[in-house]
């Protein structure tokens, strides 16, 4: 008798614990326990593109940069970023920070600017070809789409070796997004509508390229340099 009341016990606690949720794991996910730098692009007296009414490149360069922050983090990623304030830094110091880490890949974040409202689109630049250029392309794909998708006009502007600083001193595969146009009239209006949606969407879209980065075959399987 004694043994059964036990066992009925036991039973109970099993049943208890299969209710309790889990915490989801992320081990699936492509960026899981890698390691990512992020570099807001301007910040201080730089103050990128000043197109868009009351919304300055440097501001909107780290709210993006936190989103995937978060988004990489939820996904159990390791994340360096070279500012979280409104600070001036050079290319040089923000490609010393990045090399002082042990990042796999650097993502330079910036958001476009041009004279024509109607202007937008994609560009990814890269630094040194050998080094960059597989990354920026992989990026691109991955962008491209999730960025068109709600824009009213969208151009394709591919890939392009650009001499930034920060891409050409950093010792790791790096890549300047610039992921729409902050001049044009319709992005300004979703990047300040008090929603987050565009930059959530922005986010999401680098999100993809690093995960399709990681989840090809021949890149690095375990945290640190790649």
């Amino acid at each position: 008798m004694y043994k059964a009341v036990r066992i009925a016990a036991l039973l109970v606690v099993l049943l208890a614990l299969s209710l309790i949720p889990t915490m989801p794991t992320y081990s699936g996910s492509a960026v899981h326990k890698h390691v990512i730098a992020i570099d807001p692009g301007h910040g201080g007296e730089e103050l990128g593109s000043t197109a868009c009414l009351d919304l300055l490149e440097k501001d909107a360069n780290l709210a993006i940069a936190f989103r995937l922050q978060a988004l990489l983090e939820k996904k159990q990623a390791t994340v360096y970023l070279t500012r979280t304030t409104d600070v001036d830094l050079s290319s040089r110091e923000r490609a010393d920070i990045v090399n002082a880490t042990d990042a796999e890949v650097l993502v330079n974040l910036h958001l476009n600017g041009w004279e024509d409202p109607n202007m937008d689109g994609l560009y990814v630049l890269y630094g040194k070809h050998r080094k960059d250029a597989e990354l920026a392309q992989v990026m691109h794909d991955a962008m491209w789409d999730p960025l068109r998708e709600r824009a009213l006009s969208f151009t394709d502007f591919g890939t392009t070796q650009f001499a930034a600083g920060v891409l050409l001193w950093s010792e790791i595969p790096s890549v300047l997004t610039e992921s729409v146009f902050l001049s044009n009239t319709w992005e300004c209006t979703e990047l300040t509508d008090g929603s987050g949606t565009r930059q959530g969407e922005i986010a999401a879209a680098i999100l993809a390229g690093l995960e399709d980065w990681f989840a090809q075959e021949g890149a690095s399987t375990s945290p640190g340099r790649k």
